[in-house]
């Protein structure tokens, strides 16, 4: 396949991925997202599922 078709099959996921995403819990969608851009990665972190969450993880107030 050419680098342009395979622009326009990425280009075509990550927009998949994007109108699905408030559909999705948002650690499966951040995945799906990455994915689609190319990341990958088996290794994952809990940050909690708010703003709150994470502040308190790195010790300030949102």
């Amino acid at each position: 396949m050419s680098s342009t078709g395979d622009n326009a099959a990425r280009r075509a996921q990550v927009q998949a991925v994007l109108t699905a995403f408030t559909n999705t819990p948002l650690p499966e969608a951040a995945v799906k997202l990455l994915d689609a851009l190319g990341y990958t990665s088996e290794k994952t972190a809990d940050f909690g599922s708010s703003a709150d969450s994470l502040a308190l993880l790195y010790g300030t107030t949102p």
